[in-house]
């Protein structure tokens, strides 16, 4: 489970003018986005419950001393929020601002890319926001941690390449995929992994048959025995989630390579340009010349023996 954290400027009094629908729909999609991926979780104080308190009690203390604004609804610009993020600073002169919560909860959970929760947060904006954020490849570097995360577009988080494959490991070889491909590089993904939390993934991977015959229509990419998505590390993940590319040489057709499922099939993308379309899945069998066409979601096109 990811943590996932708003930009608290997509909810920020002031920056909004007082706007509480603005603010509730950001939160809402927030929201929406965080029940539609089983693999995200809000981060602590970010979720509507908290934001509802909080505006309880700063109301409370505006009405008291309209000085407080100031204080607890701070319009920072984002190169300050940056300067926090990349130095150990004392947080105590911002206590109780939003800006300055998130910044310490988003500290608190980050660790290095190394890390079993090397996704920990994925960071939402809003559009209007993008270009106070600074990022490469969709990633904000974070300096002192020596670590990147994922910005991600609040209102189409699938426009963030990376935010797609770092969740979905069966996308991950459309970082390989070239404009002369007619179509995505996905790998086949079991249907019982649809919806589902990684951390489940593997009961139910073990129960995914795998098994060939001539009258199977579809057949999905099971990753090899063993395989645990929550312990590969992040570089892995980007460059090759199920394992190392695997080469079959065969008789009289060359060398082969792709990813390798639990059957050890190397999966290997069709660059014929004709085609460009489908996986040539080889034979599991060394010394089997065989092999089949199989589309990106699954659909067999051409059997072992056809």
């Amino acid at each position: 489970m990811a943590l996932a954290a708003i930009d608290p400027w997509a909810v920020d009094f002031e920056r909004l003018d007082g706007d509480d629908d603005l603010r509730e729909e950001a939160l809402e999609r927030f929201q929406r986005i965080v029940d539609e991926h089983p693999d995200l979780d809000t981060l602590g104080f970010v979720d509507g419950s908290f934001w509802r308190r909080y505006c309880e009690l700063a109301y409370r203390l505006i009405e008291e001393d309209p000085r407080t604004a100031a204080q607890m609804f701070p319009l920072h610009d984002c190169s300050r929020l940056l300067a926090r993020l990349q130095c150990d600073s004392d947080p105590a002169e911002d206590r109780g601002s939003v800006t300055m919560s998130w910044l310490m909860e988003v500290c608190r959970v980050i660790r290095p890319d190394d890390d079993p929760d090397w996704r920990d947060p994925v960071i939402f904006i809003p559009r209007d926001r993008q270009g106070r954020w600074p990022t490469t490849a969709g990633e904000l570097a974070i300096v002192p941690k020596g670590v990147c995360r994922l910005v991600v577009p609040l209102e189409a988080p699938d426009d963030n390449a990376l935010f797609v494959r770092d969740f979905d490991p069966w996308q991950c070889e459309r970082a390989r995929q070239t404009a002369d491909d007619h179509g995505n590089r996905d790998l086949p993904r079991p249907a019982a992994c649809a919806g589902v939390g990684m951390d489940q993934w593997g009961p139910l991977l073990h129960d995914v048959s795998d098994n060939v015959d001539a009258s199977m229509t579809h057949l999905a990419f099971v990753p090899p025995r063993g395989w645990s998505p929550q312990e590969v590390v992040k570089a892995d993940w980007r460059e090759c989630p199920f394992g190392n590319h695997v080469e079959k040489i065969v008789p009289g057709g060359g060398r082969k390579k792709g990813p390798a499922d639990r059957r050890e099939r190397v999966w290997e993308w069709d660059t014929d340009p004709r085609h460009r379309n489908h996986w040539d899945v080889q034979h599991e069998s060394p010394h089997d010349a065989r092999y089949m066409n199989i589309f990106p979601n699954g659909a067999i096109t051409k059997h072992y023996a056809e």
